[in-house]
């Protein structure tokens, strides 16, 4: 019988307290917008490999985050995204954080990455245990976040799984990670989607890799092609593999 990881604990707030987008119409105090301002500063200067941020122009308490997969695990390569918003009364109260990549309730990338969008991490206090307190940032917020998407996610479902039940798995991830994170990504960058803001979806964007201590270049339209050449690649081996059965089903009647 399996072990199961403790899931979201559900306390007694209103059902979408999480979700930033229900939270929209509240006015910042002052202090919220000095410490905003303050971690953005701070995001900047010392930017965490492979996230990046672009606060709304019309209201810096709400940011479009982009998370990139953690390299070596089933979310490599993927694009993904989410919106924070930080309430009123921030830090006193944790940001508000939903993730957007869930192909609209279809696809659930982790146990703690609900198909409802619902990001559950201590320090959101959307998870049991030790919970936000005002000393922590807008940074340290989202490296959390971006630890969900490393090696093995089963494991946060099912601590006994088996390791061909974690291979299934990770095969899962990265199949869904190519459709929702890559392709339907580049697609709303290239049609000019609402729910992919202008600095995440221009052709040409400066991506900072701190890591490589380099700059790399989003380039949409070369990776559509890319996806494209890789579509007519399978569908060539396909045709082949009837051709190859047609041939070999004569020969095993003879």
């Amino acid at each position: 019988m399996y072990h199961e990881i403790p899931f979201p604990v559900f306390q007694m707030k209103p059902p979408n307290s999480w979700d930033p987008f229900e939270h929209q119409d509240e006015q910042p105090s002052q202090q919220c917008l000095q410490r905003v301002r303050k971690d953005i500063v701070d995001f900047v200067a010392h930017p965490p490999p492979r996230i990046f941020i672009s606060p709304v122009e019309s209201d810096m308490t709400g940011i479009d985050v982009l998370i990139l997969g953690t390299p070596d695990s089933p979310y490599e390569g993927g694009a993904f995204q989410f919106y924070l918003k930080c309430p009123p009364d921030y830090p006193l109260s944790p940001p508000r954080v939903r993730f957007l990549n869930t192909d609209e309730g279809r696809v659930r990338f982790h146990a703690h990455l609900c198909a409802t969008g619902k990001v559950c991490v201590r320090t959101l206090g959307t998870l049991r245990g030790p919970g936000w307190n005002p000393t922590q940032s807008l940074r340290g917020t989202l490296a959390s976040i971006q630890w969900l998407l490393g090696a093995h996610p089963l494991y946060a479902f099912r601590l006994q799984a088996t390791r061909r039940e974690v291979a299934s798995y990770d095969i899962f991830v990265q199949y869904e990670t190519i459709r929702v994170a890559v392709c339907d990504q580049v697609d709303a960058a290239l049609r000019e989607d609402a729910r992919c803001p202008p600095t995440f979806r221009k052709n040409g964007w400066k991506l900072w890799d701190p890591v490589g201590c380099k700059y790399t270049t989003a380039q949409y339209e070369t990776l559509l092609t890319r996806l494209q050449e890789l579509r007519d690649k399978v569908q060539e081996q396909k045709k082949a593999e009837v051709v190859a059965t047609a041939c070999v089903a004569p020969a095993a009647e003879v």
